[in-house]
């Protein structure tokens, strides 16, 4: 047969437990019988339905194909075709819901496995390009994609994983290569592994928003030892983001999808006025200045209100700087000013190595211990404990007694109020 046009039609094909196909129908032959092939050279699918379900593996394939020309020479298939996904399941997880396709592809198929020599699949606006293999349940494929915009290649993400980037609003261009290996059943995932490079990205955190423009990284993603999200590991290297008027550049690991784990280390800088807008509920007012950190981070996060005391209880080592920094703490009228502080954070220590600072009119010059200081910034610990020394040249002894109006709680240091604590250094 030349040519076989089939219009405004709907197939259905199935696979039983057994993996038996239900259009395996003809007639065997014997080896001993001449054979009387069936050979058909060209299929035209126009406004047609196709249907595939596999118990075996929990497939679901439901496509509207507007136009599909396949080319058949013995077990060499040439295809093209376009048309609508309505969905591609895949063990209980949505891989294509609603979505316009275009592919084309030169594949080898026999009765238990398919050779996909070349495949170009467009989903949407996106374009991947695939090879590689599938036997019975076992797959073993590569995908590859170049300078794809990373808010679309988003949108075409199977809805589990795509849950997972709805809390940010993310751009830029993306370019990968991935492997995928192993057998599909409805308890086993295959193994995932893949290369990035992202550039000219863009990231946006929806509540409390924190902002990084011009992001450049590259790094790796995989499924781990379990193939699941719990092993799942995703590294970056070489990260660079812009803030509004600063950086933050390093490299980090975040393992455990279930429950993000974060590795990392930093350099950054930042305009003390933006870091402080980043916080809802913020106790500073009017501050400005700059803030210099290096950072190494071993813990929890999370995107959501749990942050801080994730923050405070994970391993965290910061070397910072501050330059020219000022702020009013709530409604309290004097104004507290670093001309500069040289110190560094050990989870709940602050040590201060140096410091040159301003209330007001008294200036202070501190070196010493801050324990719990992170923990009050962050509204989770009422009191901060102070040793260390302090000198001043000018001491306006009227307004440092007002300290204490502060706050309702008295700030504590080895069990002297702070106001004595000054008071007695100057002494």
């Amino acid at each position: 047969l030349e040519n076989i046009i089939i219009s405004d039609a709907k197939i259905n094909i199935k696979y039983n437990n057994l993996n038996e196909p239900n259009y395996d129908i003809f007639k065997k032959t014997k080896s001993s019988e001449k054979q009387n092939t069936l050979d058909i050279k060209k299929i035209s699918l126009l406004n047609t339905n196709l249907e595939i379900t596999k118990a075996t593996t929990e497939l679901n394939i439901n496509w509207d194909l507007h136009k599909a020309l396949i080319l058949i020479n013995d077990t060499k298939f040439n295809i093209e075709a376009n048309g609508f996904s309505k969905n591609l399941t895949l063990d209980s997880n949505e891989y294509m819901l609603n979505k316009k396709i275009d592919f084309s592809t030169n594949t080898l198929i026999s009765k238990n496995s398919t050779d996909i020599l070349n495949l170009t699949f467009q989903i949407e606006e996106t374009s991947l390009q695939l090879s590689g293999s599938i036997i019975n349940d076992s797959i073993s494929l590569n995908v590859s994609s170049s300078n794809e915009n990373v808010k679309k290649f988003v949108s075409i993400m199977p809805e589990n994983i795509k849950k997972f980037f709805t809390p940010f609003d993310l751009n830029g261009e993306v370019s990968f290569t991935s492997q995928v290996k192993g057998t599909i059943t409805k308890n086993n995932n295959p193994y995932f592994e893949m290369q990035y490079l992202l550039e000219n990205g863009y990231f946006k955190k929806y509540s409390h928003p924190f902002t990084l423009n011009q992001i450049y990284t590259e790094g790796s993603v995989n499924n781990g030892a379990e193939k699941n999200f719990k092993t799942t590991t995703i590294v970056a290297n070489n990260f660079k983001g812009k803030t509004k008027n600063g950086f933050l550049n390093g490299d980090f690991t975040v393992s455990n999808l279930n429950n993000y784990f974060l590795t990392a280390s930093f350099k950054s800088a930042w305009d003390i006025n933006e870091l402080n807008n980043y916080f809802s509920e913020t106790n500073f007012v009017a501050a400005k200045g700059k803030l210099y950190t290096e950072s190494n981070y071993v813990g929890n996060v999370a995107f959501d209100n749990r942050l801080k005391k994730m923050f405070l209880n994970a391993n965290h080592i910061s070397k910072i700087k501050l330059d020219e920094v000022e702020f009013f703490y709530k409604d309290f009228p004097l104004k507290f000013a670093f001309k500069s502080l040289d110190g560094e954070i050990k989870n709940k220590m602050c040590f201060v190595n140096s410091s040159s600072s301003t209330i007001s009119e008294s200036d202070i010059k501190f070196n010493g211990e801050i324990e719990n200081l992170i923990g009050y910034i962050l509204d989770e610990s009422p009191k901060i404990f102070v040793r260390g020394s302090a000198t001043s040249t000018y001491t306006n002894f009227e307004e440092l007694m007002t300290l204490s109006d502060l706050n309702s709680q008295p700030i504590s240091t080895n069990n002297s109020n702070i106001n004595d604590k000054i008071i007695d250094d100057i002494l």
